[in-house]
């Protein structure tokens, strides 16, 4: 039975079911299961909701004060859509199917507006969203500004080198909205007196500037690219290795 089941917590509850020696809480299992099959062969609307384990966070949610970060909270939001829908077909199958066995199955679900208000709030793979708060808004926008003040601005740099002293497909390159690599004639943190083309790393976040590589003419460091902002790849023709 546990196989059939909508998900791994009702595999759970079906596996650890164990068996009653009441002969009136057995006949009253019974005649509810009874209802509930013949229910499932004439209306092929009923279905059963998969939900994700919430029980460590209803757990912290018992203890006064806590918080619960954005993960947790898109599995809550899946519970309480689960919960709801569950509960309308439940109604549904009591009102129409006069199926009352099945209806005290019914659990009122919490209001809906927290439902709501999680959806604008947080995405499905657990993202916070705009829609969290109007201030998260306005200072996100406000990021998003001071980054493109940024990146305009770091393009002007490149775009104001020598066209003999920079690849032809250079750019600025941005990672995961944060990391800033470039290559530039400039001297932004004091190392670059002489004006080689160098590469240099802007963490936009801590607004930090730090050159990469430091060599003279005639070597090259090109096409600097990045994926966490720890390592960088980028084309050079100095000899590091000495062979």
């Amino acid at each position: 039975m546990a196989l059939h089941a909508a998900g791994p917590l009702g595999a759970a509850r079906v596996s650890g079911r164990l068996p009653d020696t009441d002969p009136d809480s057995i006949r009253a299992a019974l005649a509810q299961v009874a209802e509930l099959a013949a229910l499932l062969i004439t209306d092929e609307t009923i279905r059963a909701e998969p939900v994700p384990d919430i029980a460590e966070t209803l757990e912290l949610l018992a203890v006064q004060g806590s918080a619960l970060e954005a993960k947790p909270l898109a599995e809550l939001k899946v519970a309480l859509a689960a919960m709801r829908v569950t509960a309308a077909d439940l109604k549904r199958l009591e009102t129409t199917h006069d199926a009352r066995r099945t209806g005290t199955l019914r659990t009122d679900p919490p209001p809906k507006e927290l439902e709501t208000k999680l959806t604008q709030s947080i995405s499905p793979d657990g993202e916070v969203l705009d829609g969290a708060s109007k201030d998260l808004a306005r200072a996100r926008q406000r990021v998003r500004e001071a980054r493109k003040h940024v990146m305009d601005k770091l393009g002007t740099i490149l775009g104001g080198l020598d066209q003999t002293e920079r690849a032809p497909d250079a750019a600025v390159t941005i990672r995961n909205g944060r990391y800033v690599i470039m290559e530039s004639e400039a001297d932004p943190t004091g190392g670059n007196a002489d004006g080689n083309v160098e590469l240099f790393f802007y963490d936009i976040k801590r607004l930090i500037w730090r050159q990469i590589t430091n060599t003279v003419a005639p070597v090259d460091n090109r096409r600097p690219s990045t994926q966490t902002g720890k390592e960088v790849l980028f084309d050079s023709t100095f000899d590091f290795t000495g062979a």
